[in-house]
């Protein structure tokens, strides 16, 4: 997997300046990590559609910390059930 990098002070100051070129920046800078992180088509469109799901909850709130927060607590849930799933796994070859 390539990692591209991120640089958090120009897409503060991209925010800030220009919030419409930002959106048009972040959306291809997502649509590069996610072709980046796999060549399977499955998982990428897996990553798309959890990409989906979180802009989704994060529109629904109206403050930073509100988004935070979610985007938090997704992760947490996220892992949480990966947990489960090895586990089931764990199980199975005992």
């Amino acid at each position: 997997m390539k990692i591209i990098s991120f640089d958090f002070d120009y897409w503060m100051k991209l925010q800030k300046e220009n919030p419409k070129r930002f959106k048009q920046e972040r959306v291809e800078f997502i649509k590069q990590n996610i072709n980046a992180a796999s060549s399977d088509p499955v998982k990428r469109w897996n990553m798309r559609k959890m990409q989906l799901e979180i802009d989704k909850e994060i529109r629904k709130q109206p403050l930073l910390i509100e988004r935070s927060n979610t985007l938090l607590t997704m992760s947490i849930l996220s892992s949480e059930k990966s947990i489960k799933e090895f586990n089931k796994l764990l199980k199975i070859f005992k």
